[in-house]
């Protein structure tokens, strides 16, 4: 079996979790770290555990308590260094719930570098433990992909949607647990616990939190066909979540008009491109269709300062009822650019890094040399017919696991979040980013295993 060899170099491992929410963005830091003279290893969630690729820094998604095991394997068991950017911290429900239930005391002193989406996130950090060397503002480099001059790489994408469905709204979910994909671990409608039953009883958080969700879906039951009816010229695109049961939406849509379509594609960046306005309620897509000058409405029908997120709502025109949706509909398709308030900018800057004259990336990067990583030669044999059957017979083994109880969540749910990445893929996305933001000519990228690949320049 042919063995290839990269030359030394410092490594930067860097994980998938949601393939739609990170994809875009993590190919570009990869084509970053490549250009400046890292390699990279772009795969599957803790993918390093495996212990079979170069030491160097693994650059995860959180410092969650329940990560505390898999962060102490990175650092201790294998040496890499530990770097954190949180993928979910930039849109939370509460200060204490997010320092509670995304970081901990064990998991900070692991990260040697923790990034951030911006001042509001490092503030809050360094308010609770103190560790202002630790803490960079970097911004995200999802956030850079919401910038007008990135929106190029995505107009073949933008053009064929169009063409799909002609003028739309979109309606993106943010219904979970609800419709959740793995109800066994997360619906607490197998508790019994539904809006209908809660009354009288005494509720957790996590239940309170379920019933008031519950709550505002059913609201959103009524207003998706209202506005199917009222724009009977548009398509009305409601895009489910990533952790939501495809099937039950499919059902759901047979009872609403035939202009209203269920499509849960690639990334979300795209299709906020390409719509005329989107309608949500504390959804991160409302803070993303700000930043790319969308209109956004958030309908809140009701509100709960415990579970209603931070500032996709506050960052949004806003309405408690139907009608009020409506009419603010009408007044966005005659009218670009409203709802764009001086004191929103304010909220925006304060929370994404938002300096266009350097990408994130750029910062994070510069920050990660300065760890003296090591420079280690990397081996790994050809990703040919011998590996993929491997491969296959994995994949099996998984989906019995998931019938013998083996796992703890279901094969569903693991490959809806991230159904796998292919060297197509890679490929065809650097390629946009070449032809469309002429950068990273002479970044290669191979496949090294599955779900996995390594960036670099020769």
């Amino acid at each position: 079996m042919t063995v290839e060899k990269i030359s030394k170099r410092p490594w930067l491992l860097l994980p998938i979790e949601v393939k739609n929410r990170e994809f875009d963005a993590k190919v570009m830091l990869s084509c970053i770290g490549a250009e400046r003279g890292f390699g990279v290893l772009l795969g599957r969630n803790n993918f390093t555990l495996r212990g079979e690729f170069p030491r160097g820094v693994y650059l995860d998604k959180c410092i969650s308590p329940y990560k505390a095991d898999a962060l102490r394997q990175q650092v201790n068991g294998l040496g890499n260094k530990l770097a954190i950017l949180d993928e979910e911290g930039l849109v939370y429900q509460s200060e204490k719930l997010y320092l509670d239930n995304r970081t901990s005391r064990e998991t900070v002193d692991l990260a040697s570098l923790i990034f951030t989406w911006g001042n509001a996130q490092r503030d809050l950090i360094n308010e609770r433990y103190n560790i202002p060397d630790k803490l960079i503002a970097s911004g995200s480099p999802r956030a850079d992909l919401w910038q007008k001059p990135w929106h190029a790489v995505y107009s073949d994408e933008v053009r064929a949607i169009q063409e799909q469905l002609g003028p739309y709204v979109l309606i993106p979910a943010n219904f979970s647990p609800a419709h959740h994909v793995d109800p066994i671990n997360f619906s607490l409608k197998k508790r019994g616990i539904t809006e209908g039953t809660c009354s009288g009883k005494k509720l957790s958080i996590k239940e309170d939190r379920f019933v008031y969700r519950q709550k505002i879906l059913n609201k959103f039951f009524d207003l998706i066909p209202a506005i199917a009816e009222h724009l009977e010229n548009h398509t009305i695109l409601l895009r489910p979540h990533p952790n939501d049961n495809m099937k039950i939406w499919a059902a759901i849509q047979k009872k609403w008009p035939q202009n209203v379509k269920v499509i849960y594609r690639g990334g979300i960046s795209p299709w906020i491109i390409a719509t005329d306005l989107l309608v949500h309620n504390s959804c991160t897509s409302g803070v993303e269709a700000y930043a790319m000058e969308k209109p956004a409405i958030a309908y809140t029908p009701y509100t709960d300062s415990r579970f209603d997120q931070n500032i996709p709502n506050p960052l949004s025109q806003q309405s408690n009822s139907i009608q009020g949706v409506l009419e603010l509909i009408d007044r966005n398709l005659r009218h670009k650019g409203l709802g764009r308030e001086d004191e929103k900018t304010e909220m925006y800057n304060y929370h994404i890094t938002n300096d266009r004259s350097i990408l994130s990336g750029e910062r994070i990067l510069a920050a990660l040399e300065q760890l003296g990583l090591p420079e280690v030669e990397f081996s790994y044999q050809k990703y040919g017919i011998r590996r993929r059957a491997r491969v296959v017979a994995r994949k099996i083994r998984r989906r019995v696991g998931d019938f013998t109880g083996k796992h703890e969540f279901s094969y569903a749910y693991r490959k809806q979040k991230n159904p796998g990445m292919t060297l197509v893929e890679v490929e065809n996305l650097l390629h946009c980013f070449r032809n469309n933001m002429n950068r990273w000519h002479d970044v290669n990228v191979t496949q090294v295993g599955e779900d996995l690949f390594c960036f670099y320049r020769p």
